[in-house]
């Protein structure tokens, strides 16, 4: 941008002079030194409480101080709360002398020649469960992680050290000190969970932090600090339960000490609170949330009834000053705020003029608290104040309300209601709007008046606080006060045109300097509206305004705010806190000690009796001091009239302002060497836009960005009512020469690379396994806002033996050899001490070393095997939690079953040879003990896993598939011997994976035992079979699932999977259908037993019992339709692989026509096929209807590669129909079948959490009925006879209370399922028929909506670098492994080699060969 001249002249002269201006920076530099010293000294003493150097220095003080008139409670509030108040107090000075030199700070900053950038103003994280994080906030979240990590470390060395001296109850200490410890941490953890809510506290001012923003740490604090809360309680809670005294200690209240009955009606009060303040909660039911967080109150009277006096101590200065606030809340919300006008605008917004006194001042990018008693009585909402101190003659504040939520929409209704009734009932008595204020809060510093160029970017109502920036800027600049500004630039988007007006509740021509520019962008038209009819809105009507008449006796907003006056401010903290040191002291010298009070609850109850005392007695009279002399101010009152000429506003517009429509705003404009200041107000994807590209530049050109961030805070009705403002600082730097140029570039493309591979990995660990972060509405992509990794779509490892391999597994799979690694590493430690403290010959030591190592091989086989069986549980709730389809799975269990075979097999060879070496080897084998390990079930189960594994292998899986399949049945065998090899205690280690394994597997074979019609059969060319099987309608399944086939004619045990073909969506959703490839022995007969009844007559295949019998499992795939989130995928197929294509296709055109969430603009196909006999799959869905309405709404795009055809036979306009059979089956005379609905995945969630849940709690049940009614009363010995019963209460578990459940979700099913109609009237209409399509329907298809290329394979590195754009693009394929391999490592090498701002790929693979 050019050059211009500042607003106004800085050159002020120091009114006090050069002395005193020197003697106020000294003494300024002073405090802010003793301050720092402070809040260091406090850190340093929070660090050292862990340490017991400190606890043995505390307790030899405590004899000293507990005569004193201040006792141990006074010792612990000086150390661990003094340093806290003392910073308070002298802030206080500090914040009167920054007030008196900010005129200065401003004329220092207009001298700085460089730019430069605060901690606190860099964006270094702008998307994640967080939001948009600074570094300084960084700094401090890695300062509480390093408090943590400390903390955890110290007390563990120290209970370790505890615990070795003890030969017994080790277990219950252990739980002991752990709950100890985890509470101490929780209380520093609270106390500074109070400070960022005091919204006027003087510690807030003093760092400049306005509240809004001060919020999200103080929901960072309290989720930690409630989960180490949780964590102390459990804790306890377990000790007792081993010591069998929990009724006992939860209900003892002792005098002295800790009361637990106390904490433990604690427990759920925090647990309450924490539930009902999460986002989805308080987002939808805010009243609930406010409500039950007023339960703080009970939280602290029972905390200090818990903790006592003395630990109360440690966090009586952070809710001393949440108190302090609190109270002065309180009396400035009991004055009645005079409404002075009220206009409704169009989209639902209101705004409101305020009365207030003319001595209340307050920075621009404020905002306030409100009460509207005709609402609610007890809500409270914020919202940004949109007008000047400043303006008119100071007496007027001004806030704009949209209607979000239910709380804004109703003041939006009542206020909308008086306007009418104003305007119909001109001079009667109308009813009024009874307001309440709190506040204004915000920054400290007028920050947006310390740039020479300020960008402003606001979304729809976030231009309300701009409205006050500018007015403020206006009228400092005709008062003749400083102000850096140069240039100022306005971004707004908005919806609608008729927003704008909202611009007409300000003077347009008056406020808008000449060097100001406006840039408005109007998503939602295409086309300009405003000007062809020269007003704001058609209607003029909309907009309604009422002036309130004046009363005799107006009230005005109450000055007594924490952030108003500074001097009552500190008089008012002060005042209290001497107050509440006398009361203690008092307390102590009358009453404590000469009745020998002892130090626990009831010392507690008055500690915080005489803080609420201190408040309201010193407190209130300073308040009531404050409030006289607030009265006693001067104000005038005036009815304000905002709304200005419509016509004229226009003009204005029109000379001052660019409008755009039909588009988003794109921040990539660089502003040369200086400091530019960003403020956001809007959404917070807006936010993370202004954000990224702030911390990121624009590589587009060789400047480099470094941007800064100044947090402030975004929200929505039901936290804050209105979406206030963020703050971004911009430094640019502009380099002078070639190499400073390229040295800038690589230096750019570095940090990017790194910064981005960090913060998304970061952000992807904090937020999995702990919700769903995908929803069909929010892109996987950050879309046109920005583009995301995802580890588990990054492929890392694309050739080798483990196939394609993402980032995510790679983690998993070092965790895994980091923990095998671990466990060898420290299991040789303790065998090398054990073997060096025996005292044994040379060959006996050998022998021993060799059997301690196969035990320390076998515990960690054991681990191992505790992972084994998660993956194979097809229809897992885990593996729905985790959204990992069984076909990936699987290669988890090959891999896991490897790893544990090795382990388990040398296991059992090193206690082979070290008996050989004893010379016991068969006496050993033949053991079988009745308590401990039983040594021959071991090996049993021993040669049963072997033979599994040497079956397993892919030889012989590949060649003799029924050897694998058969061998792998040896499982059954293989679990129960090892219950009875390890018994009933290491069997516990794994029990959790195998009860889930044995859920899965029953709920399939109940599944299973019903028999699916085959509604249709259609064999291709190429030994292709399509079968279409009838399934229940409310069996729902999300594309790119599977299901397993045993077709009884072929094989009464084997079953094969095979992807769907089709959508749930389909029709009358009631069918389903497969493509069955002739690969194997298996799928060649069911080819061929299908081609025999297709040749055959139907009434002849009716009479001769052709009907084939197929028993089906699943369908299982992904719990996300991830096709669905990404504004572009790319479809790759191998052959039959097309047919999980053909169900997202058909998925994504029935989502589109029954208005569902989708995300897709582009659909690029690539399908490469041996012969062009294979297009004849394209017969089986009707791909003319699907493209002629997908082509409308998305860009579909077809690409066919025919490998070995060097020339179109097509062209020959001939098709060998007759090589397609297909054959309809009637049904009609015999029972209808379905395929059943019991089935872990789907659309149903809640019969397979009953399912699980019941029958764990059957487990239970039975496990403690053996205990209490057999083991204990018979004293069976905990080795092999327990294991088997252990394993039995299993078994019978799942058979009895699991097959309950399953028989009322059968009956369930049956009653709401709809029976398909089987007639030959519902073929014709449901079932597509391939000789109704003439070889030239198709090839007009083929001709018009795919490129055919023949005797070539995919480039696929010039299909993916012809995708362009910044945008996340989804990649799917489905074929063999080869193809997966190319896919993979194409999109790896573009992911690795992209520029800022390019197309990041995910890639996804579905898997056919399992």
């Amino acid at each position: 941008m050019d050059h211009r001249d500042p607003l106004i002249s800085i050159d002020i002269g120091d009114v006090h002079g050069n002395t005193t201006a020197l003697l106020l920076s000294s003494l300024k530099w002073l405090l802010w030194t003793i301050m720092w010293l402070l809040f260091i000294t406090w850190l340093a003493f929070i660090f050292c409480f862990p340490l017991s150097i400190v606890n043995v220095t505390i307790a030899d003080f405590t004899t000293l101080t507990t005569p004193t008139f201040l006792g141990i409670e006074g010792l612990v509030f000086l150390i661990y709360s003094g340093p806290v108040l003392i910073i308070a107090f002298l802030s206080v000075p500090y914040l009167l002398i920054s007030q008196k030199q900010q005129h200065q700070e401003i004329k220092k900053m207009s001298r700085r020649k460089c730019p430069s950038y605060h901690l606190s103003t860099f964006p270094l994280v702008v998307e994640g469960p967080l939001g948009v994080v600074s570094a300084a906030e960084c700094v401090g979240i890695l300062l509480f992680v390093s408090y943590f990590v400390w903390s955890v470390g110290v007390y563990a060395v120290a209970g370790e050290a505890v615990l070795v001296g003890l030969k017994s109850d080790i277990l219950p200490f252990m739980f002991n000190i752990a709950g100890v410890s985890l509470g101490y941490i929780g209380i520093f953890c609270l106390a500074f969970l109070f400070l960022p809510i005091a919204r006027g506290s003087i510690l807030l001012r003093l760092m400049d932090i306005p509240f809004v923003h001060a919020t999200r740490y103080h929901i960072w604090l309290a989720h930690l600090t409630v989960v180490l809360f949780l964590l102390h309680g459990i804790c306890f809670m377990v000790e007792w339960s081993i010591e069998g005294v929990l009724l006992e200690e939860i209900l003892k209240w002792k005098s002295s000490g800790v009361s637990n009955l106390a904490g433990v009606i604690n427990l759920p009060i925090i647990v309450m609170m924490w539930v009902t303040s999460l986002g989805p909660v308080r987002q939808h039911y805010f009243e609930v949330f406010l409500y039950t967080h007023q339960l703080y109150i009970i939280f602290i009277i029972f905390l200090a009834l818990h903790i006592g006096a003395m630990y109360m101590s440690i966090v009586a200065a952070p809710i001393l000053l949440f108190m302090l606030d609190r109270f002065l809340r309180f009396c400035q919300s009991r004055n009645n705020a005079r409404i002075l006008s009220t206009t409704c605008f169009p989209q639902g917004i209101l705004k409101l003029v305020l009365s207030k006194p003319k001595n209340l001042r307050y920075n621009a990018l404020s905002f306030i608290f409100l009460r509207v008693g005709e609402v609610s009585r007890l809500q409270w909402h914020p919202f940004s104040v949109s007008s000047s101190s400043l303006d008119g003659d100071q007496t007027h504040l001004s806030v704009i309300i949209k209607a979000l939520g239910g709380w804004t929409t109703k003041i939006n209704e009542i206020s909308s209601s008086i306007c009418r009734a104003h305007q119909c009932l001109e001079g009667y008595q109308l009813p009024r709007i009874t307001a309440f204020v709190e506040g204004p809060y915000g920054h400290e510093v007028s920050h947006h008046l310390m740039y020479k160029k300020l960008v402003l970017i606001a979304g729809g109502v976030g231009i309300a606080p701009f409205l006050a920036v500018m007015s403020d800027i206006f009228q400092l600049v005709r008062s003749g006060k400083p102000c850096l500004l140069q240039d100022i630039l306005l971004v707004w988007a908005v919806k609608k045109s008729n927003e704008l007006s909202l611009l007409s509740t300000v003077d347009i021509k008056l406020l808008f300097p000449p060097n100001l520019d406006i840039l408005v962008y109007i998503t939602q038209e295409s086309k300009p509206l405003l000007m062809e009819e020269g007003t704001v809105v058609d209607d003029k009507s909309l907009i309604n305004s009422f002036d309130s008449p004046p009363v005799s006796n107006p009230s005005n907003m109450s000055g007594l705010v924490g952030s108003g006056d500074i001097t009552w401010c500190g008089m008012y903290l002060v005042s209290t806190t001497i107050g509440l040191i006398v009361l203690v002291c008092l307390l102590n010298v009358y009453y404590i000690h000469p009745n020998d009070i002892p130090s626990g609850w009831y010392q507690g109850l008055l500690f915080v009796a005489c803080m609420v005392a201190s408040v309201i007695i010193f407190g209130g009279f300073v308040v009531a001091l404050w409030h006289r002399w607030d009265v006693r101010q001067p104000s005038k009152q005036s009815n304000v009239t905002t709304t200005h000429d419509q016509d004229q506003l226009c003009r204005d517009l029109a000379a001052s302002t660019k409008v755009q429509y039909g588009s988003r705003p794109d921040f990539k404009e660089s502003w040369g060497n200086v400091d530019v200041g960003v403020i956001v107000c809007g959404p917070p994807t807006l936010e993370s836009t202004v954000a990224g590209r702030c911390r990121d530049g624009d590589g587009s050109n060789h400047d480099q960005d470094r941007s800064s961030l100044w947090d402030m805070n975004s929200g929505r009705d039901q936290l804050i009512g209105n979406p206030v403002h963020r703050g971004l600082e911009t430094i640019t730097n502009q380099p002078t020469s070639a190499a400073l140029e390229t040295l800038q570039q690589i230096r750019t493309t570095s940090q990017m690379v790194i910064k981005d591979a960090a913060l998304n990995g970061i952000t992807f660990l904090a937020t999995a396994g702990m919700t769903s972060p995908y929803k069909l509405n929010t892109p996987i992509n950050s879309g046109k806002y920005g583009w995301s990794h995802r580890l588990s779509t990054f492929p890392v490892l694309v050739d080798g033996p483990f196939g394609v391999v993402s980032a995510a597994e790679v983690i998993g799979i070092i965790s895994f050899i980091v923990f095998v690694i671990w466990a060898v590493y420290v299991y040789a430690l303790r065998d090398l001490t054990i073997l060096d403290e025996a005292e044994l010959t040379t060959e006996t030591k050998i022998s021993f070393m060799l059997k301690i190592s196969g035990l320390s091989v076998g515990l960690i086989g054991i681990f191992c095997l505790a992972f084994l069986f998660v993956p194979i549980s097809r229809g897992s709730i885990l593996l729905r939690l985790i959204d990992v389809p069984f076909g990936h799975a699987v290669r988890y269990h090959i891999w896991l079953g490897h790893l544990t075979m090795i382990l388990f097999t040398l296991h059992g060879l090193l206690y082979i040879v070290a008996w050989t070496m004893d010379g016991t080897l068969l006496q050993n084998i033949l053991e079988w003990a009745e308590s401990g390990v039983a040594i021959l079930a071991g090996f049993i189960g021993l040669a049963a896993g072997l033979l599994i594994w040497v079956t397993s292998v892919p030889p012989v899986r590949k060649h003799y598939f029924e050897v694998f399949y058969y061998t792998h049945h040896l499982y059954i065998i293989f679990v129960i011997f090892l219950a009875m090899h390890i018994g009933v205690i290491f069997f516990s280690i794994v029990a959790g994976s195998i009860f889930l394994f044995m859920l899965d597997r029953f709920l399939r074979f109940c599944q299973s035992r019903n028999t699916v019609d085959v509604v249709s059969a259609t064999c291709f060319p190429s030994g292709i079979l399509k079968l279409v099987l009838s399934k229940p309608k409310n069996l729902q399944y999300n594309a790119l699932s599977f299901i397993f086939l045993r077709v009884k004619e072929v094989s009464r045990l084997q079953w094969h999977p095979f992807s769907v073909s089709s959508s749930s969506l389909d029709g009358d959703q009631i069918h389903l259908s497969v493509f069955i490839r002739a690969l194997g022995g298996w799928t060649t007969k069911i080819n061929e037993n299908f081609s025999t009844i297709s040749r055959a007559d139907e009434s002849l295949a009716d009479q001769l019992h052709l009907h084939p019998y197929i028993n089906v499992e699943g369908p299982y795939g992904h719990e996300i339709p991830h096709h669905l989130m990404y504004e572009k995928i790319i479809l790759i197929a191998g052959g039959v692989g097309i047919a999980p294509f053909l169900a997202v296709l058909s998925d994504i055109f029935h989502h589109m026509n029954q208005g569902k969430p989708c995300l897709l603009k582009d659909i690029l196909l690539v399908w490469a096929v041996k012969t062009s006999n294979d297009l004849s799959l394209l017969f089986t869905a009707n791909m003319n209807l699907i493209h002629s309405n997908l082509s409308n709404k998305v860009n579909l795009e077809f690409l066919v590669y025919i490998t070995q055809e060097s020339e179109p036979p097509l062209e020959e306009s001939r098709l060998d129909n007759k090589a397609i059979k297909s054959f309809a089956f009637p049904l009609a005379n015999r029972s209808r079948n379905m395929l059943s609905g019991l089935v872990g995945a789907g659309n149903n969630t809640m019969w397979p959490g009953i399912y699980l849940v019941t029958t764990t709690i059957g487990f239970l049940i039975l496990v403690g009925s053996l205990n209490t009614f057999y083991i204990n009363p018979n004293n069976k010995p905990t080795g092999w006879f327990h294991g088997i019963l252990y394993l039995a209460c299993m078994a019978a578990s799942v058979f009895i209370f699991g097959g309950s459940v399953i028989g009322l979700w059968h009956l369930w099913e049956s009653k709401f399922s709809q029976m398909i109609s089987c007639d030959q009237d519902y073929f014709c209409q449901h079932y597509y028929d391939p000789e109704t399509e003439t070889r030239q329907d198709l090839c007009e298809f083929l001709a018009s909506s795919t490129t055919i290329r023949y005797g070539t394979r995919p480039n696929f590195k010039d299909i993916l670098e012809s995708i362009h754009g910044h945008v996340t693009v989804g990649v799917i394929v489905c074929g063999p492994p080869s193809l997966e391999s190319n896919v993979a490592n194409q999109c790896r090498s573009r992911n690795l080699r992209r520029e800022i701002h390019s197309t990041i790929f995910h890639f996804h693979t579905h898997n056919f060969h399992l």
